[in-house]
């Protein structure tokens, strides 16, 4: 399969969720096409913005730190991944879909954990947190 297919497979898949009945042209912009609308992204800006002022701030420091942070993550699980495609382009798809999964979830932690990103050390203590709330549920209460 060449590199234009696979983009445009890609593109069907993750932009308009499989539908493959669209059919676009090499050199249609995705705006005009409507594959992107800019408006959403529009909508959303101001939607965070009047929310904002109704609240008094979102703390956008911290969110544009948390936003930054997780994106360089990002970057790191997908350089991982498309080195792990090159390096196994000819193992079958189980492997390289399940092992790519396992790949991209832990190099995604490992840098979230470098990274110091605020939110996943709240979602590691509220996951540990959890089994010892249910074992300390499920000792019977001794009388004293």
């Amino acid at each position: 399969m060449d590199i234009k297919q696979e983009i445009r497979e890609f593109v069907i898949n993750n932009f308009l969720f499989g539908a493959s009945e669209r059919n676009f042209g090499d050199d249609d912009s995705f705006m005009e096409t409507g594959v992107i609308d800019s408006t959403g992204v529009l909508e959303l800006v101001a939607l965070l913005l009047l929310i904002g002022r109704r609240v008094g701030g979102l703390e956008s420091r911290r969110t544009l730190i948390a936003f930054v942070k997780s994106g360089l993550a990002s970057l790191a699980m997908g350089a991982a991944l498309i080195g792990w495609q090159a390096a196994l382009s000819d193992v079958g798809a189980l492997a390289l879909g399940g092992g790519g999964i396992l790949l991209g979830a832990a190099v995604y932690v490992g840098a979230a954990l470098l990274l110091r990103v605020e939110e996943l050390h709240s979602v590691i203590k509220w996951a540990l947190r959890r089994p010892a709330e249910a074992m300390a549920q499920s000792r019977p209460n001794r009388p004293r």
